[in-house]
This record gives C-alpha cells, structure tokens and sequence, in this order.
C-alpha cells in the first residue's frame, strides 16, 4: 500500500534463491489479495552454477523461474565481470555476451515481450579498475542490440571504494558508449 500512495509505478518485490525467503511468502500472500504485480520487479542472478571457472547456460537462474511462478514481467539481472571463481579466459567476454542474449531471449518468451530488462553491474568499480574492456565488450553489446530486444536500463554499484569524481567519469563514459 506504501508504494501506491508514494506514486511509484515500479516496485522492486525481491531477490529470488532456491530457499524459501520473505519474498517467496509476501509474494504468495498478495497474489492471494489480487494485488497487481504488472509493475513488479525482481533481481535475477545472470547465472548462478559455475563449472571449472565456466559459468552454466542450464539451469535457468532460480530468481527467473521464480519470476514465472509469480507472474512477474520485469527482471533486474545480476552479473559480475571480475568474479573470482569466473575464468575469462575460457569464458569469455563473446560468451558472456552470448549467456545474457539468451536471458534476455528466455525473458521476452517465457515472462513477456514487453518486459523492462535492467542489468545491475554488480562489480562495476573494480571491472573499470582492473578489467574496463570487459565493461566496453558488455555496454557496447547491449546498447547495439535491434530495438526490439533492447533492455531498459543499466544499474551499478559501489561500495563506496573510489572516488565520487571517478564514478561520475566512468559513469559518463558508459552512459556515452
């Protein structure tokens, strides 16, 4: 109800695992009420096994499923780009690129086609530091993809590590790729 009166039109219900969280339980409960969920979104992990430093198509992510079991359309992935236990060496940027395609694709066939689809760059400071081709390879990708398949946003996160100054260049040089 505090969403309603606040005038939000999106709303964030959770971050799906394969436990049984408040998520799980609020969710059920306000499908119970009627509650409209058209604008609801979710957190999904862009993949969740990782198999000798690879990262594994199958099985979809648990929060993806979970979205489908609740009818929820819109999807705020989660990836890295400098996870330790990632190889990028044998799962490369083409392959990441080519794993968040096909999550895209799952999304537009399995929740809706007119799904909002944001990616929250998790490791953003530390790819930009270490790994900025990485970063490059990913927003060029997305922001290249036929408009019909285009996401709708971008998100990052700090923990406050770097400098505001560096942040707001980075952001600029993203937000202009």
């Amino acid at each position: 109800q505090e969403v309603k009166r606040c005038g939000f039109k999106y709303f964030i219900v959770g971050a799906f695992n394969n436990q049984t969280r408040v998520e799980d339980l609020f969710l059920a409960d306000l499908i119970d009420k009627g509650e409209d969920l058209r604008n609801a979104v979710s957190f999904s992990e862009t993949w969740e096994s990782i198999v000798d430093g690879v990262p594994l198509y199958e099985p979809v992510p648990v929060g993806l499923l979970k979205c489908k079991r609740f009818k929820i359309n819109h999807v705020l992935f989660e990836i890295d780009l400098v996870n330790y236990k990632v190889d990028y060496e044998k799962f490369t940027m083409d392959r990441v690129c080519a794993l968040v395609k096909r999550r895209i694709d799952w999304v537009r066939e399995n929740l809706s086609s007119d799904s909002l689809i944001f990616f929250n760059l998790r490791d953003f400071s530390d790819t930009m530091t270490l790994q900025p081709q990485r970063m490059w390879k990913i927003v060029n990708f997305l922001s290249t993809l036929p408009k019909k398949e285009k996401i709708a946003g971008l998100a990052y996160e700090d923990v406050g590590k770097y400098e505001k100054d560096l942040l707001g260049g980075w952001t600029r040089a993203v937000r202009n790729e």
